[in-house]
């Protein structure tokens, strides 16, 4: 059976909604259950591998907050993350609250196994960082070490691909 086939097939036999509990939140949101399943490993064994939470169709997500949880059903959706968290703001300061969601969004979709979502949250991260370290400085400082040095290697390879 193909992919097409397969994501079709669930939503045919996975025609229920999963109420999602935020820890420490009283506010419930309600997922349907084919959608989380395509979107994770974690989330297919939660509710389809014959845990307490299949049968409740109920699901706790430690460690997620509104935020987080909100930017998730977004990219659920879109397959994208929302232009408010991809770019980086347009201020000199990047507020602290910035990266704090972009790392939170990062370590929710590590630990719910969303790869491709959490590539994006690293990218995203990294390009607000460019806003907080002066590239061209770090080059020049960069240039003036020994070539292929392990830093040189780190900062003109790693942190230049930014550039690109």
């Amino acid at each position: 059976m193909g992919e097409a086939s397969e994501l079709t097939k669930r939503f045919k036999d996975y025609d229920d909604l999963v109420t999602i509990k935020l820890e420490g939140i009283e506010d419930v949101h309600i997922v349907q259950k084919a959608i989380l399943c395509a979107a994770s490993p974690y989330f297919l064994k939660a509710l389809d591998g014959g845990f307490s939470e299949s049968s409740k169709l109920s699901l706790t997500l430690p460690g997620c907050d509104t935020g987080t949880f909100e930017v998730f059903l977004y990219w659920l959706c879109h397959r994208k993350v929302p232009e408010e968290v991809s770019n980086p703001p347009a201020e000199d300061v990047i507020p602290d609250a910035k990266v704090s969601q972009l790392f939170r969004l990062w370590t929710f979709d590590d630990a719910y196994l969303m790869p491709r979502l959490q590539n994006e949250a690293m990218h995203c991260f990294f390009r607000t960082l460019e806003l907080m370290v002066d590239i061209a400085k770090l080059q020049r400082v960069s240039e003036e070490r020994v070539p292929r040095s392990p830093s040189h290697t780190y900062y003109m390879d790693d942190w230049m691909v930014l550039e690109d």
